[in-house]
């Protein structure tokens, strides 16, 4: 669903903004979830930071789950000892 977001944006059919609502806070919608898919207070936050790559592909570089980290593929090599 990431990579039909971001396939939306570049084909210009919608903003990112708009793009990411369609995968989170409507599918979560979709399915009955009420305490996800948006950044909004009192809600789980769950946050998934991307970039996109050479490869034109979205990649999921680090994950929160309830505000707490729960993956990175990122080294303190890559993003500097100090914000590591």
């Amino acid at each position: 669903m990431l990579l039909a977001a971001f396939n939306l944006v570049a084909q210009g059919v919608i903003e990112l903004p708009q793009a990411i609502n369609s995968v989170s806070l409507n599918a979560a919608r979709a399915v009955g979830l009420t305490n996800v898919g948006a950044l909004v207070r009192g809600q789980r936050a769950d946050i998934a930071v991307v970039r996109m790559g050479d490869d034109r592909l979205p990649h999921v570089e680090t994950l929160f789950r309830g505000g707490e980290q729960v993956f990175s593929c990122r080294t303190p090599e890559a993003v500097g000892a100090a914000a590591w």
